[in-house]
């Protein structure tokens, strides 16, 4: 098993970007950084896996950041083809589910092609 791997570069950081909560709050991907890393999800509220794991997310999450690990999940599918992933929608299944120690975000892309 090689010790180095040729295919990754582990030292290699993306450049900043800010996202919006739930909230409309801005925030910027560094400061979602814990001392000793960050978790990104990409989740959403119609997926049944997700919503199966909603409890070992909120567990998962909160051990993590009582080691210094943040989270974010990104919610990345069109609010009008999934009204379930609606910004209120969204809103209740973090609070249902206390998401307290997440940062979940609706990642609006861009309606045009490239």
């Amino acid at each position: 098993m090689p010790i180095n791997s040729a295919s990754c570069n582990f030292n290699w950081m993306p450049e900043d970007f800010s996202l919006k909560d739930l909230n409309n709050n801005t925030f910027n991907f560094y400061d979602c950084f814990g001392e000793k890393g960050l978790v990104v999800m990409f989740i959403c509220n119609h997926c049944p896996y997700v919503k199966s794991i909603e409890k070992k997310i909120k567990y998962e999450t909160d051990m993590l950041l009582s080691i210094g690990i943040k989270s974010v999940a990104i919610m990345s599918n069109d609010q009008e083809t999934y009204i379930e992933d609606s910004t209120d929608r969204l809103k209740k299944q973090s609070s249902d589910n206390n998401f307290n120690s997440v940062s979940y975000t609706h990642l609006t892309l861009p309606t045009t092609p490239y």
